[in-house]
């Protein structure tokens, strides 16, 4: 699973956003303006199925999630 997938499922799951192509775009965007001088596509890499298990399993029933803070929580997986 991409990256940003995880992060729009896990928000999905929490029912923090409608569906997840639209938590795709967002975690896109939220990269885009925290990280400007870095690479989406080049951030946004496949990770194991145990990993997003993980982070799927930890972040069910979250009422906040920090996307900016996940994505650095992603960044050397």
């Amino acid at each position: 699973m991409l990256k940003s997938t995880l992060i729009a499922k896990c928000l999905h799951q929490c029912r923090l956003i409608s569906d997840v192509p639209t938590g795709e775009a967002a975690v896109k965007s939220i990269f885009e303006e925290y990280f400007p001088g870095h690479s989406f596509t080049k951030w946004n890499t496949k990770l194991p199925e145990h990993t997003s298990d993980h982070f799927l399993k930890i972040s069910a029933g979250a009422g906040t999630i920090r996307v900016d803070s996940f994505i650095k929580d992603l960044w050397d997986l």
